[in-house]
């Protein structure tokens, strides 16, 4: 059970770290276009 969890716990961390990473990817491209753009 412990160990079923744990690795439960580490595949939302690493879905988490995934969607942080695509969000940051995102603002970065928005901040970009936007000096750009200015």
């Amino acid at each position: 059970m412990e160990i079923c969890q744990q690795s439960d716990i580490n595949a939302t961390i690493k879905e988490l770290l995934k969607l942080c990473q695509s969000r940051c990817r995102i603002n970065f491209q928005y901040r970009v276009f936007s000096l750009y753009t200015y």
